[in-house]
């Protein structure tokens, strides 16, 4: 099913999650996480051109950091608060060397949406933009190339700043390799896990309980259903 809609706010949103990822180099900032600054595992997944689900040692960790707290990959926060997300990529050594296409892609749902509402689904281009997603793997837009994957472990910042719309924000990075005729073309590599906010309304002062947990692909098999990956 195709998406038809879009909150003018959300809008506001992305435009600005863009900006932010379009002002910071992707797969390619050399500093490294720092011993007090470990990234939380958000697990990974990966899909080949078929969508079949693969094996691979990629490992993808990363969260938010609210108000320079530690990184979590659940957080509760306010409008007011200045936040970081980011990510750090270690691509599978099979996958080092290969052309890919760096992926960012998102749902959000308003504070008052029920569980059993849908998401809706946006991605990033290549130039920036934020554009719907009707959730179809071979649709996701390209936000940025990458000529050869990098063998050491890359840094992605997401976004900094204040995060102005309240509701449930769901965020996955990754890359997509493009290799013409080999094993791995197409093939997609995200985190399964994703980095999970509540941004509360502070001028209404609609809050929300903190979210439970997600649980992994692995760990839930009806989690493919409601994952953007059908």
């Amino acid at each position: 099913m195709r998406l038809t809609h879009f909150p003018k706010l959300l809008t506001y949103l992305i435009f600005s999650v863009a900006i932010g990822l379009a002002s910071q180099p992707a797969l390619g900032d050399k500093s490294k996480p720092k011993p007090s600054q470990t990234e939380p595992t958000l697990s990974m997944t990966a899909l080949n051109a078929k969508g079949e689900t693969i094996e691979t040692v990629t490992k993808v960790t990363g969260g938010i950091s609210v108000n320079k707290s530690p990184l979590q990959q659940t957080a509760t926060l306010n409008m007011s608060d200045a936040v970081e997300i980011r990510g750090t990529i270690t691509v599978d050594p099979k996958h080092a060397g290969k052309k890919a296409e760096l992926v960012v892609y998102a749902n959000y749902k308003p504070l008052t949406a029920s569980d059993s509402e849908p998401p809706i689904f946006y991605m990033l281009s290549d130039n920036g933009t934020v554009q719907l997603w009707d959730g179809e793997r071979t649709q996701l837009a390209t936000f940025k190339t990458i000529k050869k994957l990098p063998k050491k472990a890359q840094r992605v910042i997401i976004y900094k700043g204040q995060l102005l719309l309240p509701g449930k924000l769901q965020v996955f990075f990754g890359y997509r390799i493009k290799d013409p005729g080999k094993e791995f073309d197409n093939l997609l590599v995200t985190n399964a896990l994703p980095i999970e906010l509540i941004i509360n309304d502070t001028t209404t002062g609609k809050t929300t309980s903190p979210m439970t947990p997600s649980k992994t692909l692995s760990e839930t098999p009806d989690m493919v259903a409601r994952m953007p990956f059908n």
